[in-house]
């Protein structure tokens, strides 16, 4: 226990709490570091039943309190941390609490009467949980590295993480790359006892009816309601609040709603790398900052942050040591953290994934009118959507529905050639550097079945794919790996589960209306955003113009170094060399980070960090 407390000193956790179980059974340490960002949370520590048979620890922080204390019947709660009121909850619902609970969290209990282990996680996975189990003991922590420094974990690489670096996959989410290493999933929990691990879904995403809402006004109303009420929810904090603020449409609406929810507060907003404009850079950033600098213009409580230092170099490395391995890419800079160091803050509030489902663009609403008949309507549709610059004719539109619902082969076939991201989802799934062996064929099925069923059928199809199928774990998992590391936390609005059902279910046609991508939410937000940003299309988005290498040369340099190392017992026994050119045919990035991955873990080998079996692979693909 005291080797996997170490791992944490990393962001120096301000208190340490370790309790050992008297009356177990099996020897039981349970230890609790302290990361203090709400009032309950001064009161986090390793939580006991008075009876001294249930532990908790709990990384949470939960979002419907009251209705929790009302249904558990306690009146004093000011004292009592969400961990807590977690183990009360598991105590009168058992398995059925993680249903009962809202907001972000994950825990730990051992529940001593029935020797078990209960593990929960939140609906999205915006808390990361990880365990281990092994003949001689259970390890459970928030903290990768922590089960790797116990010394009792194997540190034998997954094959099925390397291999699903390279192939498409409708199952996305992030997972260790460490056999021994387990997740538990969002929406789910997971029970551990003496007849082995049990894993089950708590909640699945479903259309809801709400009750008096008939009109589009009435949805309109109801959708500004929930997402006040989403961002509400994530400025419960003791410390300064920041926010992430690129020139789109969800980091913009959240930022200028938590500017008129906190008046007399200074929000403080981090944009892209956070650098100063300056002469040098101008030509890299000044159309971006124009839009950013025109909306905090709007609100008097706004104080953006910048920087004159370019971002570190090496923080990959950094985060590794962190990790204990190759960790999770947070998808953001890390120059923002520095700042928000300097002004104490421990809330940034991030727009990332919200169109993922709330400000879904409403594609494919046009296939549900195809396939309900609704000739006019559809016209209607194309026609407006043309006219705003997405899409092409209304009568080629038409066509290529027809052939989508009349002949599916051959539309299978023609979006392999003409879409961009299926030709690209189809090269992979084929083309992967792998060795012979390597891949089941089963496998190989499933990732070509992938790419050609992404061309969803409607929105909500649409949607929910986007939500659980494209990576948001991994997103999610990432930043939340280095903001532990700046003692903060990632709070994501447009990822509150209420919020999420809420847009999930409104009827289609508001996310898509008069061929305006995102309309219902650009209805709501008139008086958050300029009217330039409220109304442009994506493509209009002027982004920061790095000087960078393009993606075929990225593509050579990499593929060069995989040849110089290819002697490298881990490269050895993944890559066929011969077969990298054909990655060079179509530069898909995927690729290139499946190769990066690769580089990554094959230094780990080389330093021990990880080892891994050579595979008896007969079967040739």
């Amino acid at each position: 226990m005291q080797k996997m407390i170490a791992a944490s000193d990393y962001w120096n956790p301000e208190q340490c709490a370790m309790e050992k179980a008297e009356r177990s059974q099996s020897d039981l340490l349970v230890s609790h570091l302290l990361f203090n960002n709400t009032p309950q949370s001064l009161f986090e520590t390793v939580h006991k039943s008075p009876c001294g048979n249930y532990f908790c620890v709990a990384n949470a922080r939960l979002d419907n309190r009251d209705e929790l204390l009302h249904e558990l019947a306690i009146s004093s709660a000011d004292d009592l941390a969400d961990g807590a009121l977690i183990l009360t909850a598991y105590q009168h619902w058992g398995e059925g609490c993680s249903a009962k609970l809202l907001g972000d969290f994950v825990f730990t209990i051992w529940d001593g009467p029935n020797q078990l282990i209960y593990i929960g996680r939140d609906h999205i996975g915006i808390k990361t949980v990880f365990y281990s189990v092994t003949d001689s003991v259970v390890l459970v922590s928030n903290e990768h590295n922590a089960l790797l420094s116990s010394g009792l974990v194997p540190r034998a690489l997954s094959h099925d993480f390397v291999v699903d670096q390279f192939l498409p996959r409708s199952q996305s989410g992030y997972y260790s790359p460490i056999e021994a290493i387990k997740r538990v999933e969002p929406a789910h929990y997971v029970v551990i006892d003496a007849e082995g691990v049990r894993q089950q879904r708590y909640w699945q995403l479903e259309v809801k009816h709400y009750a008096g809402l008939t009109t589009d006004e009435d949805y309109l109303r109801e959708l500004r309601a929930q997402f006040e009420r989403a961002v509400q929810r994530r400025l419960v904090t003791q410390h300064p609040i920041g926010c992430e603020l690129s020139e789109g449409l969800d980091s913009t609406a959240i930022t200028g709603l938590t500017a008129k929810l906190l008046p007399e507060q200074t929000i403080y907003t981090y944009s892209y790398d956070s650098q100063q404009l300056t002469d040098d850079n101008r030509h890299i950033y000044a159309a971006t900052y124009k839009d950013i600098f025109d909306f905090l213009a709007l609100h008097t409580n706004l104080e953006a942050q910048w920087s004159t230092h370019p971002p570190p170099e090496n923080y990959q490395e950094i985060a590794t040591g962190f990790y204990g391995i190759l960790p999770p890419n947070p998808g953001q800079q890390v120059t923002r953290y520095y700042l928000m160091q300097e002004k104490g803050v421990r809330t940034l509030l991030s727009g990332w994934g919200g169109d993922h489902c709330v400000t879904s663009y409403g594609s494919f609403y046009e296939d549900e009118l195809f396939k309900r008949g609704r000739w006019v309507k559809l016209y209607k549709q194309l026609h407006d959507m043309r006219s705003r610059g997405r899409g092409t004719r209304p009568l080629a539109s038409f066509l290529k529905l027809s052939v989508k619902y009349l002949c599916p082969p051959l539309f299978r076939v023609i979006e392999r050639r003409r879409n961009a991201l299926v030709r690209l989802l189809t090269f992979a799934a084929e083309n992967a550097p792998l060795r012979n062996g390597l891949v089941s064929p089963e496998r190989l099925k499933k990732s070509r079945d992938y790419a050609d069923s992404y061309t969803c059928r409607g929105v909500r199809e649409r949607d929910y794919r986007e939500l659980f199928y494209v990576g948001t774990e991994s997103r999610v998992t990432g930043s939340e790996v280095h903001a532990r590391a700046f003692n903060f936390e990632y709070r994501y609005p447009m990822f509150d589960k209420e919020l999420i059902e809420f847009a999930y279910s409104v009827p289609n046609h508001l996310k898509c209306k008069f061929g305006i991508e995102r309309w219902m939410f650009r209805e709501i937000i008139k008086d958050l955003v300029t009217e330039r940003i409220r109304m442009r299309m994506k493509s209009d988005v002027d982004l920061p113009k790095y000087d960078r290498l393009d993606l075929s040369a990225r593509f050579k340099k990499t593929i060069d170094e995989v040849l110089q190392r290819k002697h490298e017992p881990l490269l050895r026994e993944y890559i066929e060399s011969e077969r990298l050119e054909e990655l060079t045919k179509i530069t898909f990035v995927g690729n290139l980070r499946a190769l990066d991955t690769l580089l990554q873990l094959s230094t780990s080998e080389q330093l021990g960090h990880i080892q891994f079996e050579k595979r008896n692979t007969n079967n040739s693909v």
